[in-house]
């Protein structure tokens, strides 16, 4: 799986960075991912800065996510060489926006780099291709909008698909796979940290894991025509609870230092909880 190149902001782009006509996407305030089919034919998920062995428990929404929605078989039987491209997406999660995780995808594509010829497909293309074979494509502001003629400087950010505000920012894609970004001076591109009281696993799982969020999951499984048996129902209220208050559980301090929740006790409080509502209705 490749590395992957910086993207710039706006302001500090060269000039000729991006050239004649631009696809503008809305850019999400979540966490940058990339999965890679190896030759053997198995998925490898990193982010920006490492290839995972053993993908970390902040992000393991992201990896049933892609899991889920990424048609492997189809993607093998396209290509000759699986490893030849990296896709890239962001995973979604509450960070300096909140969302509406009911709505938002877990994982949204946005770009997809080709290893031998070293650049970013064109835009169109790797809207075309999640499209086919998922995650589904990052959101499209805007299309063949004209750098010459439209000058991206002063560029006035849309409102967003996925909460009732402006978008976090906007990404200029040109037909070259080059990428600029106009982000919101506030929003932050690091993790939120968040003080909370304690950290105690069972008493998060308490707080988080209401009964209307798992019916609101059960629901979403039996729209889906999944079965809403235990293990599915439990892992579907695990990643909806990991996205929604990510800050919380992976970010939080308090008045003695940053805060190492205990994922396996948090996950055993949370199955708790799942089962009393399976039990209750």
């Amino acid at each position: 799986m490749r590395d992957l190149p910086l993207v710039p902001s706006l302001a500090d782009a060269p000039d000729d960075h991006l050239q004649g006509h631009v696809w503008v996407q809305e850019l999400l305030d979540g966490a940058t991912v990339r999965f890679a089919v190896a030759d053997a034919g198995y998925l490898r998920l990193g982010d920006d800065e490492q290839v995972f062995d053993e993908v970390p428990p902040a992000l393991r929404y992201a990896e049933r996510a892609i899991d889920r929605t990424f048609d492997i078989g189809a993607y093998l039987g396209t290509v000759d060489e699986p490893a030849r491209y990296t896709f890239v997406g962001v995973a979604t999660h509450r960070r300096h926006v909140d969302y509406d995780w009911d709505r938002l995808p877990a994982v949204l594509g946005t770009a997809i780099r080709d290893r031998d010829e070293e650049r970013w497909l064109p835009p169109d293309r790797v809207d075309g291709v999640f499209d086919r074979l998922g995650p589904p494509p990052i959101t499209v502001v805007e299309k063949e909008r004209s750098v010459d003629q439209q000058p991206l400087l002063g560029y006035e950010l849309p409102a967003s698909a996925w909460h009732d505000g402006p978008a976090a920012g906007v990404t200029f894609v040109d037909k070259r796979g080059n990428r600029a970004r106009l982000v919101r001076d506030d929003v932050p591109p690091t993790e939120p940290s968040v003080e909370v009281d304690r950290a105690d696993p069972r008493a998060l799982a308490g707080r988080f894991v209401t009964d209307d969020l798992v019916a609101g999951r059960a629901a979403a499984l039996g729209e889906r025509d999944e079965p809403v048996a235990f293990d599915s129902l439990f892992e579907a209220v695990v990643d909806r609870v990991a996205r929604a208050y990510h800050d919380v559980l992976f970010h939080g301090v308090t008045e003695t230092g940053a805060v190492d929740l205990d994922w396996r006790r948090f996950r055993g409080a949370v199955a708790e909880q799942v089962r009393r509502w399976q039990d209750e209705n």
